[in-house]
């Protein structure tokens, strides 16, 4: 839509809207432009408006109006945004302008879980599924400043996969007399592990968890659904999977 900020200047006695000939500016808020293909369509589908000037000269008008001549066409993306400025957005800019808005409103409410947790290591290579900074740092850190989530991981881990964590000597996993360093248990109970403590230890209302299931058998996914369950009782879950 015409904004007033654009205008076509027809300076040839037999132009007009359908026929586009002569000598024509397409004025650009101060600046004039020669008119090409692009900005005749848009004169012809109304979107810039135009008023015919005819008999007198180009350069004198364009003098007496204070204007500079550019003697080529303006770019397309110079005639666009002006067409847009104070009217509808194009889309992409309505687009652009609400993810903004959405990164801005929910950066510090938002806790995401990325689907790659572990280590990656090369092939033919054996070693934990998870390295001792990913995990077991973080927990053993935990277990001496938050009795209450730490807690509440135990637990939870007891009620999904039978084994109970112990931190002494050394932050491990114990079964009826097995007794393993979490780094050796198995890759979907190390991922299990790692996602309790980044949910149990999220301050954010929000989490976003993407494929919770990674790495689990079925039946211990089913397990950590229903606990998911509960967590969404007191924070909003999102989960992608």
């Amino acid at each position: 839509r015409p904004t007033g900020k654009v205008k076509a200047f027809l300076f040839d006695a037999n132009a007009n809207q359908s026929n586009l000939i002569g000598n024509r500016l397409i004025v650009l808020r101060d600046t004039a432009y020669h008119m090409d293909d692009y900005t005749d369509g848009l004169v012809r589908e109304g979107k810039i408006p135009f008023e015919q000037l005819s008999g007198k000269d180009y350069k004198v008008w364009a003098a007496d109006q204070g204007l500079n001549i550019i003697e080529n066409p303006p770019t397309k993306e110079d005639v666009d945004v002006v067409l847009t400025e104070g009217g509808p957005l194009s889309t992409s800019q309505i687009l652009q302008d609400a993810q903004k808005g959405i990164v801005e409103k929910i950066k510090s409410k938002l806790k995401l879980i990325p689907a790659t947790r572990n280590e990656r290591i090369e092939p033919g290579q054996r070693g934990s599924f998870l390295s001792r900074p990913t995990i077991v740092n973080p927990l053993t850190s935990l277990h001496a400043t938050d009795y209450g989530a730490w807690y509440k991981i135990e637990d939870a881990v007891e009620g999904l996969i039978g084994q109970r964590l112990d931190s002494v000597p050394k932050l491990s996993t114990c079964e009826k007399d097995l007794r393993l360093p979490i780094e050796f248990i198995g890759g979907g109970q190390q991922e299990i592990i790692g996602l309790l403590y980044q949910t149990y230890t999220a301050t954010e209302p929000v989490i976003a968890i993407e494929e919770p299931e990674t790495h689990l058998h079925h039946n211990l996914s089913r397990k950590l659904f229903e606990l998911l369950k509960e967590l969404a009782t007191r924070k909003q879950v999102i989960i992608a999977t």
